[in-house]
């Protein structure tokens, strides 16, 4: 069964009133905890908050992709926190993959129902029976589906396992893939526009072939005096030995894989024409494996900004007033060592932070409550 194609059609066929589809839910995952609500509303609102004019130029209507879920968490955050506030509407495109489960199917197309109801939900919002891994391959039938609706101001990837976990030589099927094909699918925007990455992190979670491929974009930059400058200063990496030395820590691993990988995604951004250069705006972990050595899960955001070119006239009535300059990868990417140098780990914050603690419960109690979650014992699963 198809999750949905429309709004108007289909949307209960087949559905079970009880016990599956309308039971209060007891079982809390680990994207209920409030640290997660925390990288909703610290990170993610808070920043499309923040771009919104930028990203909308003057449109009433945001434009965002993600993986939502059987509950939608995410879109709910989104309209309540940004769309019904400002007055705008939230036009989603959703991939969800649980074709095994009908149980599931139900509960997801009863949260959809939910998401639908709400006031500034654009009745053009889709939701996939898809694995968004599948985009990654030109012309499938995922690819053609976010091509096809895009583009997007805000894309949110969520994922629960780690982008460093496959080898994409061997199968299209990966994250790489993936990611490449999402700012293909971005080309045409004149706007800047958002992509949160959430992923698991760390030496257990990547391929060997794969962590040579990253760490190259690394050392590579090392020639340009001034990121050799900035990487000795944060991380005192001056050469491919120390560099090699860092790895052997778990909280330097992780911090070198981010900034690697924003480093591969922005060679892929500035080899676009026009070019796009990309900020990264924060970073946010958190410990999902409680034996892991350091935090084991990591959420960034990334702003990507196109800079149209301007085509010269040979014959000269209409000439070029002001050539943008082209942008080096090394030069782009050196605010990113600090970046990461100051990733906030959430699970201190909350420790530390006693009334954020409190606020964010507060939320994320809210939250649950309004996808039909039984929040009775939610604080003893999460104290």
């Amino acid at each position: 069964m198809e999750l949905h194609e429309s709004f108007d059609q289909g949307l209960f066929d087949g559905l079970i009133e009880e016990p599956a589809s309308r039971k209060t839910k007891k079982e809390f995952k680990p994207w209920h905890n409030p640290r997660k609500q925390l990288v909703r509303k610290e990170q993610w609102i808070y920043f499309t908050s923040k771009y919104l004019a930028n990203i909308l130029s003057g449109r009433t209507t945001l434009k965002y992709f993600s993986l939502p879920g059987d509950d939608l968490l995410d879109v709910r955050v989104f309209h309540d926190s940004i769309c019904e506030p400002k007055k705008i509407q939230l036009n989603f495109v959703g991939f969800n993959d649980h074709t095994s489960d009908p149980e599931r199917e139900q509960d997801a197309n009863l949260s959809l129902a939910e998401v639908r109801a709400m006031p500034f939900i654009d009745k053009e919002s889709v939701y996939h029976e898809n694995n968004v891994l599948h985009v990654g391959v030109f012309r499938s039938l995922a690819y053609t589906r976010m091509k096809d609706h895009g583009d997007y101001d805000v894309i949110n990837l969520d994922f629960c396992d780690s982008i460093t976990s496959c080898d994409p030589t061997k199968n299209e099927e990966s994250h790489y893939h993936l990611l490449k094909n999402v700012i293909n699918i971005q080309r045409s925007r004149d706007e800047p526009w958002l992509l949160f990455i959430t992923t698991r992190v760390g030496s257990d979670h990547i391929q060997s072939d794969v962590l040579d491929l990253l760490t190259s974009c690394y050392e590579a930059n090392l020639e340009d005096d001034n990121f050799k400058s900035e990487s000795i200063n944060k991380y005192g990496i001056s050469n491919s030995a120390e560099l090699n030395q860092a790895l052997t820590k778990p909280d330097l691993f992780n911090k070198l894989i981010c900034i690697s990988i924003c480093k591969w995604l922005l060679s892929q951004a500035l080899s676009s024409k026009p070019q796009v250069t990309v900020k990264v705006l924060d970073a946010m972990e958190y410990k999902v494996n409680p034996n892991a050595p350091h935090a084991d899960m990591i959420s960034f955001a990334l702003y990507f900004v196109p800079h149209p070119d301007k085509d010269s006239d040979k014959i000269g009535l209409a000439p070029v007033m002001k050539q943008h300059q082209k942008f080096k990868e090394p030069e782009v990417s050196i605010p990113y060592l600090h970046r990461f140098s100051v990733t906030t780990n959430c699970d201190e914050w909350l420790t530390e932070d006693t009334s954020k603690k409190e606020a964010v419960i507060d939320e994320s109690l809210q939250l649950l409550d309004s996808a039909r979650y039984d929040t009775t014992f939610y604080v003893a699963n999460f104290s």
